[in-house]
């Protein structure tokens, strides 16, 4: 007897939620918005999303192929001139030698956003980058589905399974203190930018608790926070200097170079990492390659800025994507020329930002708004990428007695051991194209449970966990 497919799970969810009354009252709460899950930020979808554990696997193989071939990009197009690289992909002389302080190697950590179309997971942004958040989500959305007896002994009955994001981050902090301190559990900061626990700290809670619970001593605190004194990295507290490990970075370079010292506070981090200190988690330098300007770079084969191997693993999961900046004249009028024709399949996106941000679908505006969207972004720093059309998603609203059709992004993390787990964010099918909590109060978050194997490795199957540990 063959697998089931992603499709069959679903459609059996849906049967044993109209069957079960139990599960049928949840899910018409969390299909009205009106049930939230402690340590959820926003609503959840009616039923988790099903996902193969091969096509999570095969994505996270590729990208990490494509985020080192994006590392290459400097060294390879430009003969190691970052000056000409931070150019085209419009990065500030002062913001570029933020990225190139001496510190590390960039960490290939982060949470790419991917559309699956039905035949593979297709890359919208690489997210290359600690200062991604839902590392605790992906956690307690399982478990939280599992605390239901139904559920429970459907995800028994299908094999089904889940990457622990949170587990897999514990290992990383206690391998990175390795090198610092071994032989216990590292001490480790996740800190914000100057002022930046007021407007985020909260968001960051949710994580220390999890790390807290996997006995790691988690704490909150900015890079004001923290001096270089006395041979190490300390963090001044109101009882006193504690010792740091690991500063797993939550700041992004425009909060450091919104204070007048952020530079300076900075510098303590990087110079006790460089001295073999303390840990920092991971350098600003993933900056240069989360640039959306990159996948441009990757994608347009006149840049040839990949060997064949690392071609075939980029056109499996990158669509296709162009720089639309004036810096790259040659070609310019012609690309903006298709562009206009293809306006219902293609979608604009600055090269920095998130949530959303200044996002413009050319199918979701008539074809004046969509030309003057192009004129403007080939003045500034915007790549044009392909529409991806994501397999919908059937969802089962007991409230209507009738499934809808959803579209469901992916987050999936990553890190160097592969694939770390992964949560979804999901819109009714035509109601966005963008689907994000900051820029839609509609969007809807969703457990992720994995089925199938690879290689007889991978992911664990779930078990009902301990909800706190999460």
């Amino acid at each position: 007897m063959s697998a089931a497919t992603t499709e069959e799970i679903a459609q059996a969810f849906t049967r044993l939620c109209r069957d079960s009354p139990v599960l049928r009252s949840v899910a018409a709460e969390l299909a009205g918005g009106k049930y939230r899950w402690e340590g959820v930020n926003g609503g959840y979808l009616a039923r988790p999303v099903f996902a193969s554990l091969d096509d999570l696997h095969s994505f996270v193989g590729d990208l990490l192929v494509t985020l080192k071939a994006a590392i290459a990009l400097p060294r390879r197009l430009f003969d190691g001139d970052l000056d000409r690289y931070c150019s085209l992909l419009g990065i500030d002389e002062r913001r570029a030698g933020l990225m190139r302080r001496p510190g590390t190697v960039p960490t290939l950590y982060g949470r790419a956003d991917a559309l699956h179309d039905g035949t593979g997971f297709k890359l919208l942004e690489t997210g290359l980058t600690s200062a991604v958040g839902a590392v605790e989500q992906i956690d307690v959305g399982p478990r939280r589905w599992m605390m239901l007896p139904e559920v429970a002994s459907f995800v028994r009955d299908h094999r089904l399974g889940f990457v622990s994001a949170a587990e897999t981050l514990v290992r990383l902090m206690r391998e990175a203190a390795g090198a610092v301190r071994s032989g216990r559990d590292p001490v480790v900061v996740l800190a914000e930018g100057p002022g930046g626990l007021v407007r985020f700290g909260q968001g960051w809670a949710p994580l220390q608790r999890v790390l807290r619970n996997f006995g790691i001593d988690c704490r909150l605190a900015e890079l004001g926070d923290l001096e270089l004194r006395r041979n190490r990295l300390l963090l001044r507290t109101d009882s006193g200097d504690v010792p740091v490990d690991v500063v797993f970075r939550c700041f992004n370079s425009d909060q450091v170079l919104g204070h007048r010292d952020g530079p300076a506070m900075l510098d303590n981090v990087i110079r006790a990492h460089s001295d073999g200190l303390a840990v920092l988690w991971s350098h600003l330098s993933t900056e240069l390659f989360s640039n959306k300007g990159c996948l441009a770079l990757l994608s347009d084969p006149r840049w040839q800025g990949a060997d064949e191997r690392e071609r075939q693993a980029i056109d499996r999961i990158l669509p296709w994507t162009r720089l639309l900046t004036a810096d790259d004249r040659p070609g310019l009028s012609g690309l903006l020329a298709e562009c206009r024709e293809r306006r219902t399949e293609l979608i604009l996106k600055p090269f920095v930002g998130y949530g959303g941000q200044g996002v413009i679908a050319g199918w979701e505006c008539d074809q004046r708004r969509w030309d003057e969207a192009l004129d403007e972004a080939a003045t500034g720093n915007a790549i044009v990428q392909a529409r991806v059309r994501p397999a919908p998603e059937r969802v089962y609203d007991p409230r209507a007695d009738r499934e809808e059709p959803w579209d469901v992004v992916h987050g999936i993390l990553y890190s160097p051991h592969g694939y770390t787990g992964s949560f979804a964010r999901a819109l009714p099918t035509g109601t966005g194209a963008v689907i994000n909590i900051t820029t839609n109060p509609d969007t809807r978050l969703s457990a992720v449970f994995h089925h199938g194997e690879v290689g007889g490795d991978g992911g664990r199957a779930a078990e009902p966990g301990d909800p706190s540990r999460s």
